[in-house]
């Protein structure tokens, strides 16, 4: 069969189903206003209404659609979402909350994938070297000039005078 013949009987089949749930609408409606009819005017009115909206097609996109195929279009959205659900919840491995996982061979440690984590403590203070008790002349002699010695006056002032005198143009 061609796609003609196929969109064709397509057409028809989907012709007798509108036919069908029109019917079925109808039937409804009149079952409703019947049984709850009794109970009050107010409650099979509702019921009418609600069948004659069930008659009257909805426009949607430029197209006239039935108001029962959206219901049941709808209807059958939620029942695939719950099925894909179900299906998603029930796939877990036999263990029942751990998913089935397949390995191709022996796994690669951790360690060798991951840095390491830093250590939580800090190191204690290095001295460099042991703290003396007392200093001699010749330990002291590099760190320290002794501000009574002519030298060191002269060194101070001598380059005192001599940014002084670069600084004058």
């Amino acid at each position: 069969m061609d796609l003609a013949k196929w969109t064709g009987k397509a057409k028809e089949l989907l012709a007798k189903i509108t036919e069908a749930l029109k019917a079925l609408a109808a039937a409804l409606g009149k079952i409703g206003a019947l049984l709850l009819g009794k109970t009050g005017p107010l409650t099979g009115r509702l019921f009418q209404n609600v069948a004659e909206k069930f008659k009257s097609p909805i426009r949607f996109a430029g197209r006239e659609i039935q108001p029962l195929l959206l219901v049941l279009g709808g209807l059958a959205v939620l029942f695939l979402f719950l099925l894909i659900g179900a299906i998603a919840t029930n796939s877990r491995g036999p263990g029942g909350g751990t998913p089935v996982t397949v390995s191709a061979g022996p796994g690669i440690p951790p360690e060798e994938l991951f840095i390491p984590d830093e250590p939580d403590f800090l190191p204690e203070f290095l001295l460099e070297r042991e703290p003396r008790i007392s200093w001699s002349i010749d330990d002291i002699s590099p760190y320290w000039r002794s501000p009574t010695s002519p030298e060191f006056w002269q060194g101070a002032i001598r380059s005192a005078v001599d940014e002084l005198m670069e600084s004058v143009p």
